[in-house]
């Protein structure tokens, strides 16, 4: 296809949506082209295209431009992007505009169902605050406000109606919002009225985006028709990628009408994609358990539940576990608590030791294999490195390990922030002796070529006890440590404070995934910086994830009281005894009464800086750099405002007193 600049096309309704199929990589692209003088008013409105090229084409541009099926010239590209046409705005630009006006002050709080007096007096009062807001936007701002209200589907009908009442006909946006409001509110508004405005929506609207797509499969998703929503969801995945809130919508819908393995395919693939899924799909799945008759197919699907928890180590927040609690104890009749568990993983109710998170053998081998070629080569390590430099390191590791421990040089240098190349050294130097000192064997330290001009007193000493490999400045080192930690033995710790959670993402595979996460909390030595010094927090004991055991359910959950991090583990925990047997709830209310238990660690203190400011000598406790202190580096206090010469100085950003 070949446009001339300052010319338009004109496109019938039926080739435009064949157009979008094809841009939506459905069907082959098929145009009919007329071009047409500018002063023609019949032509394909510029905006439509214009959200074609930048919404549909990027993802399949070399599907289809490449291809030669579409050639669009550089002077076609500048008229389906320009801003300069007037052209009718498509519901992206529409919905940006109305979200820069979503501080309009509307409180719906306390209002009741307006009149058209009211509303007239509303939108009155909207233009006055601001002078953006005009006929054209107000209905969509008003319903934006509308869905964040308490009674969010009275308000949007009762607003409906006033722009029917008006002579008016709701725009796109506005449209799709009511929709996604009668979809959320399903238990006001009726199934009738959701399936009546979805129907009347796509009548309307025949070409939708993915915005719209979304906001269309999410609403029926609330409704008995909810499997209409895939013909929407294949366009939304040919194009970019499912929202969480789509994921939960179509798995809750799923849950709800008891189709497990479309909901169990849904909720693999979220979480294959590093999603997490919104917390009211698991109420749904244990209302329909609730629901359930028969008591064995209710302890089933108690057991997959918290297997799946167990799988993608899902922490769920109190509503979930009170409900999952209320299940256990009055359907399936089994006694349950909550307890606190602390680092030893000892469970106060049952007595029964949590399971170690340590790692099998062959699942260990195995992820050793797969390691290298999916996570290095296949995240294609040589655009940080060259063949050359890894296979000198793969060498060096097979002449000079295993190794009892690892450290990620740079990493553990700048835990402090950006300071001076000899108190990085000695940093690094303190780190590795603590950690030669409590896991002896040999022990390995990745650095960059740059540190070789780093003090080289600290350097020295950290050779004396370690083997030092040093890598190129532009190489990524994540690979190389966790390389050299796996291929040693199962027992090799290594240090960084790195969560590592694109290496994990990248594995794809889920009990790849799980195996090497159990693996990184079992042997990962965390490191922190904190005013006291630098801590080196030690890998936890037990595996930190629901699991069950002969005759024993045990959940952790995440009571919203601290973080929950990889190595800040929950310590609140559902405790579900499946069997016959008494649990000890005193001892579990004991344990909720005492404090959070605190992670072990290993404290470094760092010495203060002290200098003589006038002299320029460094008396510090680290050691002295090679090279002399230049005027340059002179620290000056901030209080300081004249040299020893009388004449006045500026002050230096930095006060060298307070390095540490």
């Amino acid at each position: 296809m070949n446009i001339t600049e300052g010319n338009f096309i004109q496109v019938e309704e039926a080739t435009m949506n064949t157009y979008r199929m094809a841009a939506s990589g459905l069907h082959l692209l098929q145009i009919s082209e007329a071009v047409v003088s500018h002063k023609c008013k019949t032509f394909c409105s510029t905006h439509f295209l214009k959200s074609c090229y930048q919404k549909f084409l990027p993802p399949v541009r070399n599907q289809f431009l490449f291809a030669g099926k579409m050639n669009f010239s550089n002077a076609s590209q500048n008229m389906l992007t320009s801003k300069s046409h007037n052209t009718e705005p498509c519901m992206d630009d529409e919905e940006s505009e109305i979200n820069e006006l979503s501080d309009v002050n509307l409180d719906f709080n306390k209002m009741h169902k307006p009149n058209t007096q009211e509303w007239e007096e509303i939108i009155s009062s909207m233009k006055v605050t601001r002078k953006e807001v005009n006929a054209e936007n107000c209905d969509g701002i008003i319903m934006k406000k509308c869905m964040s209200s308490p009674q969010s589907y009275l308000m949007a009908s009762s607003y409906l109606e006033y722009i029917h009442a008006m002579g008016r006909t709701p725009n796109m946006l506005t449209s799709a919002l009511y929709l996604e409001i009668c979809g959320r509110c399903v238990n006001q508004c009726g199934e009738e009225e959701v399936l009546r405005t979805y129907e009347n929506f796509i009548k309307r609207f025949s070409l939708l985006d993915v915005n719209c797509s979304e906001i269309v499969a999410i609403a029926l998703c609330s409704t008995s028709k909810w499997k209409e929503s895939f013909k929407y969801l294949k366009v939304i995945q040919a194009l970019c990628s499912i929202s969480v809130r789509l994921y939960s919508a179509i798995i809750a819908a799923a849950f709800r009408c008891g189709e497990w393995d479309i909901a169990w395919k849904y909720f693999d693939m979220a979480y294959l994609e590093n999603r997490q899924l919104q917390e009211y799909i698991y109420l749904d799945y244990l209302y329909f358990c609730q629901k359930l008759e028969d008591k064995e197919e209710k302890e089933k699907l108690v057991k997959v539940l918290v297997e799946k928890l167990g799988t993608y180590e899902i922490l769920p927040n109190e509503e979930v576990i009170s409900l999952l609690s209320k299940v256990c104890q009055e359907d399936l009749l089994w006694a349950s608590t909550t307890v606190r568990i602390g680092r030893r993983g000892q469970c106060p109710a049952c007595s029964e030791q949590l399971k170690l998170s340590s790692v099998d053998s062959e699942k260990f081998s195995e992820l050793k294999e797969i390691f290298a070629s999916r996570i290095l080569h296949g995240s294609d390590i040589f655009r940080s490195t060259s063949p050359k430099e890894w296979a000198a390191f793969e060498d060096f590791v097979l002449k000079n390990g295993p190794f009892s421990a690892v450290v990620d040089g740079l990493n553990v240098s700048y835990i402090t922030g950006q300071k001076p190349s000899y108190v990085k050294a000695n940093i690094l130097r303190l780190v590795v002796e603590e950690v030669a000192k409590r896991h002896g064997g040999k022990v390995l330290v990745i650095g960059r070529s740059h540190m070789n001009s780093w003090s080289r007193q600290e350097m020295t000493a950290i050779n004396r006890i370690a083997h030092l490999y040093m890598l190129d400045n532009m190489t990524k080192d994540d690979g190389f440590f966790l390389y050299a930690a796996l291929q040693s033995n199962v027992g090799t710790v290594f240090v960084t404070s790195d969560f590592l959670r694109d290496h994990t993402f990248r594995l794809q595979d889920v009990h790849l995934r799980e195996t090497f996460l159990r693996w990184q909390r079992a042997h990962q030595i965390h490191i922190e910086s904190t005013p006291a010094g630098i801590r080196l927090i030690e890998p936890q004991e037990f595996c930190q994830c629901a699991q069950e055991s002969s005759n024993m359910l045990h959940v952790p959950f995440n009571d919203g009281k601290t973080e929950v991090t990889v190595f800040n583990p929950p310590t609140s925990w559902l405790c579900i005894q499946t069997k016959e047997g008494v649990l000890d709830f005193e001892k579990a209310r004991q344990s909720l009464a005492q404090p959070e238990p605190k992670a072990v660690y290993t404290l470094i203190k760092l010495a203060k800086e002290k200098y003589n400011t006038f002299k320029g000598q460094n008396t510090s406790k680290f050691n002295k750099p090679d090279r002399p202190i230049r005027a340059k580096d002179k620290p000056i206090l901030q209080g300081d405002k004249k040299n020893r010469k009388g004449k006045s100085i500026k002050k230096l950003p930095i006060d060298y007193r307070d390095l540490l």
